[in-house]
């Protein structure tokens, strides 16, 4: 893809084509045009069918953000689609998933971002680099756990943001491939990862005993 069509993209705001400039044109944005407008979109105000323009700041979690992160997780876990409601929201549950979100908190702050609005949290995203795989890869791994918008500002560049950003914050520690998982069900979910430049490598099976 040109250099040239890359900065249309940006100057349009489409978020779906600026990001997978990262797969197709590597180091595209570090040229100075590309590199500021680069920002402002990932940062900036966005529009979408969703909703008018919603200017979003999106920042690593501070500790009085993860009560609601908790509440959002709970969200998530209940609804078979996004789910499969395989880990319930316990209050035992709740206790666990947030020590190992402090946990990967502790280990860099960027890898729990949230977004948020007029002084609210209203969305977060979750990922980790690999550290901990048993056999050698060529490649340096992360992976996005989780990915979450309150359902009052969906379809309005919320999550795309996020996921920009996460992947922005992957570069300076040396990733190379992204996973991320979503069921068959949650169709919103899998047109933005494809949109994005994610492909199907895995299919997943379960089957209750």
């Amino acid at each position: 893809m040109p250099y040239d069509r890359a900065i249309s993209y940006l100057r349009v705001g489409r978020y779906e084509h600026v990001l997978a400039l990262h797969h197709v044109l590597p180091g595209w944005h570090d040229e100075p045009l590309a590199r500021g407008m680069y920002r402002h979109l990932i940062t900036g105000a966005g529009k979408s069918p969703g909703g008018p323009s919603l200017e979003v700041l999106v920042r690593p979690m501070r500790p009085e953000d993860l009560d609601a992160l908790v509440e959002f997780w709970a969200d998530m876990s209940n609804d078979p689609v996004v789910s499969g409601r395989i880990y319930p929201p316990t209050e035992e549950n709740k206790r666990k998933w947030r020590s190992w979100v402090l946990k990967v908190h502790e280990e860099d702050e960027r890898q729990v971002l949230v977004a948020e609005t007029n002084g609210q949290v209203i969305g977060y995203i979750l990922f980790r680099v690999r550290t901990d795989l048993p056999l050698w890869s060529p490649h340096r791994m992360a992976t996005i756990y989780d990915l979450y918008v309150r359902p009052d500002f969906r379809r309005r560049g919320v999550a795309t943001k996020l996921l920009a950003e996460a992947l922005e914050a992957m570069r300076p520690r040396g990733v190379t491939l992204v996973t991320i998982t979503a069921l068959v069900a949650n169709e919103p979910a899998l047109r933005l990862y494809r949109k994005v430049g994610f492909r199907d490598l895995r299919l997943t099976l379960v089957k209750e005993l």
